[in-house]
């Protein structure tokens, strides 16, 4: 085996490796030829077992005498590499095909290329380099038709009814809520509000009219950008990276000023998550170490305070943060399946559950009151928890929600204590209401499905059989699943829209380099903001304005806005309810009248 990776270092010309997952330690230089041979092994067997599966269809039997027949790793790299010995070419294309794949995904990063450089753990330019060149994921291609019955039958449906977001000309002209004749209506005194003005459901509604559809590059940090979060009040926004700094920007004034750099301590690969508190005073940080770190942000003199949450485990993870709404708490999901909780006033960790049996990668507050929370691991089940009648000795959820046939990457609250939605490993976004729990029948299904799951999303592929339209398992509790989105190589995160839009979208980030917009009750495909060379792993929606900031492994943050075109194009033109005219003079007017929409925008949302 020693000399399969030989080979492979050799005609690679590679001198210092270090493997990288998407949400992996840093290893010392030590170990590095170790870790690449486990990729190795480990990327080997994948694509063995992957190649068979494809000659064989859906018949293992060919993966089944493999295995027995191969007792461990080492076997199978030397039955890869018999089967090749009498034809070189083939065993050398083998080989440098694992590892285009590694350092395609960024699952190998290349730290140098002189074999006298060596590693120094103190020196951040040889731990980061620039990014490799990455392999541009395709985007789903298929056709996606929605089970709309649960929506419809649920509250969600009704509370949203009066409040629709259509782009035809056709309900324009029926419902005189183009934003022309809706100004026109504010003037007569004919609108919902009893003040005379535009109500809440006017403004949502217009406001949902103007999704973005423009990018601009706010900057670009030459390493894996991670995390991307506007403040509650939007006026601050902060990114975290590979580079170990937490950047924090002035958004007050519509601009992207950068107002403090913070220097993250005890990170190990990168700062996976980030969170602010709500007062917008301090940001707290995660990555691979025993305890969460906060930050303030104001104020001369820096305070950075680790909170240690004491785990058992010494190879230790938080995937997720959140604060409470009073700021007093921070909840966090571990690579040990634990939630843990940590109580800012008195300086300890206070909840410690052990929720799951794989990695936890994703907490949530159910709403204000702290009393709820929301679980969600790589088991693809989603947890529920009430700390008043939770005993941590033997913890036991209220109810468990089940629908996901692979590991779950995050999970949104809608904060009203009842919706929350989920992102997964098997290509899809669910729409959860906790009044509605899953079965042990379901529950039992959904493992059934993950168990016979033999594919790594961190780097392989998806497979066919996800990126087909399935049918819902059996007992799937969820009121909608929404596709047309790819979740690979990180913990891609999906979110509802701000209150500004009535929280009438759901918008996720994508491997394929894109942010996509979801109608939250007929699960189309409203908008794709497609602009990234890298996974889009995390996504913040303005609270106010019709703004997206997208976080994407290429090393770039991008701002997405709503741009009007000088000639009036027809979408706008349908936003506004006028109706088409190629007369040129008229098209002219229609500009006018566009900018004057996009300038009331502003007012609308204030």
């Amino acid at each position: 085996m020693g000399s399969v990776i030989s080979t492979l270092l050799t005609k690679a010309q590679v001198f210092n490796i270090t493997l990288r997952s998407s949400e992996t330690t840093v290893y010392e230089e030590q170990h590095q030829l170790v870790t690449a041979q486990q990729a190795l092994i480990r990327s080997t067997r994948l694509m063995y077992e992957e190649d068979l599966s494809t000659d064989a269809g859906d018949d293992d039997d060919d993966l089944d005498e493999l295995s027995s027949e191969t007792d461990n790793d080492e076997d199978l790299i030397r039955h890869v590499s018999v089967e090749a010995e009498g034809d070189a070419e083939l065993g050398s294309q083998r080989l440098m095909s694992v590892f285009r794949m590694l350092v395609g995904t960024g699952q190998i990063n290349l730290m140098s290329s002189g074999a006298e450089e060596s590693y120094d753990d103190d020196d951040d330019s040889h731990e980061y380099n620039d990014l490799p060149e990455q392999r541009r994921i395709r985007p789903p291609n298929q056709i996606y038709s929605p089970d709309l019955g649960s929506i419809q039958r649920n509250d969600i449906s009704f509370a949203m009814k009066d409040v629709q977001y259509p782009s035809t000309t056709t309900f324009a002209r029926q419902s005189g809520y183009g934003i022309s004749n809706a100004i026109v209506n504010r003037e007569l005194g004919i609108t919902r509000s009893l003040a005379g003005g535009f109500g809440t459901k006017e403004k949502t509604s217009i406001v949902g009219k103007f999704l973005p559809n423009s990018l601009r590059k706010i900057t670009n940090y030459g390493y894996k950008a991670f995390c991307g979060t506007y403040s509650v009040d939007g006026s601050i926004f902060l990114t975290a990276a590979q580079d170990r700094i937490i950047h924090i920007y002035d958004t007050s004034r519509g601009q992207f000023k950068e107002m403090k750099k913070i220097a993250a301590k005890d990170v190990g690969w990168s700062i996976l998550d980030t969170a602010f508190s709500p007062d917008g005073q301090y940001v707290a940080y995660s990555s691979w170490s025993e305890s969460i770190h906060i930050c303030k942000i104001d104020g001369d003199i820096d305070t950075h305070e680790s909170l240690s949450l004491v785990p058992d485990s010494r190879r230790f993870c938080i995937f997720s943060i959140a604060f409470s709404d009073n700021g007093n708490e921070i909840l966090g999901g571990a690579n040990d399946g634990y939630i843990y909780a940590y109580n800012r006033e008195l300086k300890k960790r206070v909840l410690k559950i052990g929720a799951h049996n794989e990695d936890c990668n994703s907490v949530a507050f159910a709403d204000e009151a702290t009393h709820v929370l929301f679980s969600a691991a790589d088991d693809s089940l989603i947890k529920v928890w009430d700390r008043r009648c939770l005993n941590e000795s033997a913890p036991k959820p209220v109810g468990i929600l089940a629908g996901h046939i692979d590991g779950i990457t995050f999970v949104d609250s809608k904060h009203d204590g009842r919706y929350l939605v989920t992102n997964s490993k098997d290509q899809s976004i669910k729409l959860w209401d906790l009044r509605v729990f899953s079965t042990g029948d379901a529950i039992v299904a959904c493992k059934d499905v993950m168990d016979k799951n033999r594919w790594d999303y961190r780097w392989q592929q998806v497979p066919k059989r996800l990126c087909a339209n399935r049918e819902q398992i059996q007992g799937d509790a969820s009121v909608m699943t929404y596709r047309g989105h790819s979740v690979l190589n990180t913990l891609i995160r999906c979110r509802f829209s701000p209150h500004s839009t009535n929280q009438r979208f759901i918008y996720t980030g994508c491997a394929a380099g894109r942010v996509v917009i979801y109608d939250i009750l007929t699960a189309k495909v409203l908008k794709v903001l497609d602009g990234h060379e890298g996974c889009v792993r995390d996504v913040s929606w303005h609270p106010y304005l019709p703004e997206i900031v997208s976080t994407s492994w290429d090393g770039s943050v991008g701002l997405w806005t709503r741009v009007s075109q000088h000639a009036l194009c027809d979408t706008d033109a349908e936003i506004l309810g006028i109706t088409t005219n190629p007369n040129p003079v008229s098209n002219r007017k229609r500009s006018r009248a566009s900018n004057c929409g996009s300038k009331y925008l502003t007012s609308f949302t204030s």
